[in-house]
């Protein structure tokens, strides 16, 4: 099963060939039991290969645009392949790259992309590639130690530098967008905090760990969690409860944009 949300606030569930959405929404996908079939390339783990089944090559890092939409399944035309310090823009009609970058310092990404169809790696010397289905894009990025995808609003991206202490974490926070305009800078300090995970730029939300105990810091305002908890357009998701009082049919597997996930049923957030 593959859990995928979109650029749209749209959340979907795939399993054997078919993707269920919103209001019941069915759009039939390409499928591999044994991976991630994007309709142009095959990924199992770190090896790639064409849709005849063919080898293409083996990568350190894959980051290729999963573009499942309520209209249907649009098949990406460029993919993003890192092997050692060099990243490769490869056309996935033809199989040959269209661009070569080198990376000097280390290329930082997302485990796990808030946006399936908008895949981007940064590369600490101070730039960003970004592949969607239909475009690629190189830009200038400012220079930092940690990349983070902004899990509230696509096209923005969080670079952070962080430095721990004894008595805490003081961080310097760069808002960019993938289009590479620049949104500012923030400083903060956290006093015994030990662990920080920046989520969103604006609201600014952090996920921070202090004396053994974790909390999401929403705008300024600290709230205690636990873990799994998801944040959404509607606020934040901790067991079956929705901030303001909204009680969920179950704890979510997933949540993205206005939905949530309830085993293989995508299910729309309450609204006030």
């Amino acid at each position: 099963m593959l859990i995928v949300g979109n650029s749209r606030g749209e959340l979907w569930v795939v399993k054997d060939g078919v993707a269920r959405g919103p209001e019941g929404r069915r759009v039939e996908v390409p499928w591999v039991d044994d991976g991630i079939h994007y309709g142009a390339a095959i990924v199992k783990k770190g090896e790639v290969y064409k849709p005849d089944g063919s080898l293409a090559g083996r990568f350190n890092l894959v980051a290729i645009p999963y573009g499942l939409y309520s209209d249907g399944y649009t098949l990406p035309r460029f993919g993003i392949f890192v092997l050692e310090e060099r990243a490769y823009v490869v056309d996935l009609e033809t199989w040959r790259p269209v661009r070569s970058l080198e990376c000097e310092g280390k290329w930082d990404f997302m485990p796990s992309y808030p946006f399936a169809d908008e895949k981007s790696i940064f590369c600490t010397d101070g730039f960003i590639v970004v592949a969607t289905p239909r475009e690629y894009r190189v830009v200038s990025a400012p220079c930092g130690s940690s990349y983070h995808i902004d899990f509230l609003t696509h096209g923005r991206a969080i670079i952070s530098d962080i430095v721990a202490t004894d008595e805490g974490i003081s961080m310097i926070l760069k808002g960019i967008t993938l289009s590479g305009d620049f949104l500012g800078a923030k400083r903060l300090e956290l006093e015994e905090a030990t662990t920080v995970e920046p989520l969103s730029w604006d609201p600014l939300v952090l996920y921070v760990e202090i004396g053994g105990e974790e909390y999401v810091i929403w705008n300024g305002s600290k709230r205690k969690i636990q873990k799994p908890f998801f944040i959404t357009q509607r606020g934040l998701i901790v067991g079956d409860q929705l901030e303001g009082g909204h009680k969920l049919r179950c704890a979510p597997q997933h949540a993205h944009g206005d939905y949530y996930l309830c085993g293989d049923i995508v299910e729309k957030l309450p609204h006030d």
